[in-house]
Order: C-alpha cells, then sequence, then structure tokens
C-alpha cells in the first residue's frame, strides 16, 4: 500500500513539473487587443478601416395645442415645395396633409417658430438605414378594428377596413447612381401589424396585409441640412379620418402655461414632425 501511494506521488510531481513549462513560443493572443487589431488587414499591412455605409436622419415630432394651428402658417412661409414629389399633389393636399422643404439656418428658424407655438417634443430618434432599406415609426396604435377614410390617389374618397395594428410613418432611402453625397428619401402613412417576431419570412408574410396610403406620400432629393416639416393643413379630431389618425390626439396633453402663475391645462393637440438628413456615408 505504501509502495503504491510513493509511486502515485512521483507521478503527481513528474506531471506537475512537465506541465508549469512555459512554452518558447509567443502567445496567440495579445493582452489587450483593440477593434483594430480585429480589423482585417490590407496586403501591405496596414490596418483595412471598415465604414458602415448608411443614410443618416434626425425625426423630431412635436406636439402643438391644436388652437394653435394657424401660427404653423408662419413656418410655411419660410420654406418652400418645390424639390419635393408627389403621385398626385391634389390628393395629398385633399387628404389635409402638408410638407414642406428647408435647408441649413432655415431648421433653427423653424425651430424658433415651434416654440412660439408652444411645441413640446414628443419623440426625437435617430435613423440610420442602409441604401434601399426602409423604417417604420409609430405614429398611433389601433387597438380595434376600424375603417380609416382617405381620398386615394384618383381623387376618390374611399374607406380601408383595418385590425388591431398601428399607423406608422414608413421611411425609405435610396443611393441615387448619379449625385453623390445625397439619397432619395420617401415617406408613406401605412397600416401594418406589429411583427415581433424573428424569422423573416413570416415577417414578409405579414408585411402582405399592410396597407399603404399612397395618396399621402411624397419623396425628395436630399443632401446633409436639408429637411422637410410635416403637418396637418388643418386640425381634423376625426379619428376615422387619415388626417385625425395622422396628426391629432383630441384627448390632449398638458402643456405648460408660458404664464407660471397659470396652472398647466390639458388641451386637444397636433403632431408635427421634422425630419433632417445629417449623414450621407457612401
Amino acid at each position: 500500500m505504501v509502495r503504491t501511494f510513493q509511486i502515485a506521488v512521483l507521478c503527481f510531481m513528474t506531471l506537475s513539473l512537465s506541465g508549469c513549462e512555459t512554452p518558447d513560443g509567443p502567445s496567440p493572443f495579445q493582452d489587450n487587443p483593440s477593434i483594430n487589431d480585429l480589423s482585417p488587414e490590407n496586403p501591405n499591412g496596414t490596418v483595412q478601416k471598415t465604414i458602415l455605409k448608411t443614410i443618416n436622419l434626425d425625426l423630431h415630432i412635436y406636439e402643438i395645442p391644436a388652437d394653435n394651428i394657424r401660427e404653423l402658417d408662419e413656418i410655411r412661409r419660410v420654406l418652400d415645395t418645390k424639390s419635393l414629389q408627389f403621385i398626385n399633389p391634389v390628393a395629398f393636399r385633399a387628404n389635409s396633409f402638408s410638407v414642406y422643404f428647408g435647408q441649413g439656418q432655415t431648421w433653427n428658424t423653424v425651430n424658433d417658430q415651434l416654440t412660439i407655438a408652444g411645441a413640446q417634443t414628443l419623440i426625437q430618434m435617430a435613423i440610420m438605414l442602409p441604401n434601399g432599406e426602409t423604417e417604420d415609426t409609430i405614429i398611433k396604435e389601433i387597438t380595434r378594428p376600424q375603417a380609416v377614410y382617405f381620398t386615394s390617389t384618383q381623387n376618390i374618397k374611399e374607406a380601408v377596413h383595418i385590425e388591431p395594428g398601428i399607423i406608422a410613418l414608413r421611411i425609405k432611402v435610396e443611393n441615387p447612381p448619379v449625385l453623390n453625397g445625397t439619397c432619395n428619401l420617401t415617406a408613406c402613412p401605412v397600416f401594418t401589424l406589429l411583427k415581433g417576431n424573428t424569422i423573416p419570412e413570416l415577417n414578409e408574410r405579414l408585411r402582405l396585409r399592410d396597407f399603404a396610403f399612397d395618396a399621402a406620400a411624397f419623396r425628395l432629393n436630399m443632401k446633409p441640412g436639408d429637411f422637410v416639416f410635416l403637418a396637418p393643413e388643418k386640425y381634423i379630431s376625426d379619428q376615422l379620418a387619415l388626417c385625425g389618425l395622422f396628426f391629432s390626439n383630441p384627448q390632449g396633453s398638458i402643456f405648460f402655461n408660458k404664464d407660471t402663475y397659470k396652472v398647466s391645462v390639458r388641451k386637444p393637440s397636433v403632431r408635427v414632425y421634422l425630419l433632417t438628413c445629417v449623414g450621407v456615408n457612401y
């Protein structure tokens, strides 16, 4: 028994000594690798930097008291519509949608006028889209089946029956083949189902049930610093009308009075959208 124990001890010591030897060659792993160390190398050994090719947008959604909607006329006076394209301009206006184009420092003028109108920021978000991709920004959740009334691209009053889902602003960007540093942007109100499933095939099947309100879509070419201002022509509270669903909140929001001696009150509100191109990385 003692002899067996001694043999076991000698074997253990031999293995321990051989296992603690430091290999002669360098370790294949660096102590603190940086992100550049993980990047692919050029043939000459220099690090190859990969730039994510995206079109970058900034979306602000504001709420203003519905009784201040006429203040938006001052914003429209400093902007124009020459750069904008519509499937049918008459049908676009018939849906009480309005969209205007601006550049550079005019953004500050618009922002100042929104402050005068009592605007409060509802959402501010950055959108990064690869060429040809789309993004759906949720505008309103639909909790029960209902009809939505709108004017079609044929200038006909129509209704579509939708199920529970969302009204969204679908934004698509494309890099034009000729004008470098610009993007073609298309924005369209849509009804879509919430897509929580990660299986692409299932999401594509759900998308077949989307309904795009093409008559309220617009398109333009944008470069960094360009922006569009999307707002209703007038206040429509009816939540069965496309304009009312997309822009209006009849239940109202709390607005803070400029006069600090007055209590803040809940007022019916209107949403307006400011979409800015901040970068074209191609």
